[in-house]
């Protein structure tokens, strides 16, 4: 029983760090938008950079607590984008409007 208790522990750890890996988030402002790539500006201490993310088929979208559409997404929108990766890639899986701070 207790091997048991401790043996799923450890999985959920080993699933917490391994989630956290394979997963970001990017804050900021929209700089450039297509129909597969985003372009956000983001602050990295002093200074701005530029991140490009690869936009899934199936992003979500939301515009406040509503869903929304790629389209939505607008060059100069702050937008909160999450991501995964895939294939060695950041591919943006959730975009939402009005969340970058």
């Amino acid at each position: 029983m207790l091997r048991r208790l401790f043996a799923g522990l450890v999985g959920l750890v080993v699933l917490g760090v391994v989630g956290l890996a394979i997963a970001d988030d990017y804050a900021g402002k929209c700089k450039k938008i297509g129909d597969d790539k985003i372009t956000i500006t983001v602050k990295d201490g002093d200074k701005e950079k530029d991140v490009e993310l690869m936009v899934s088929k199936d992003c979500k979208v939301t515009k406040g607590k509503k869903d929304g559409a790629i389209s939505d997404v607008k060059e100069g929108s702050m937008v909160k984008a999450s991501t995964e990766k895939k294939d060695g890639k950041e591919v943006c899986t959730k975009i939402s409007i009005g969340k970058g701070k």
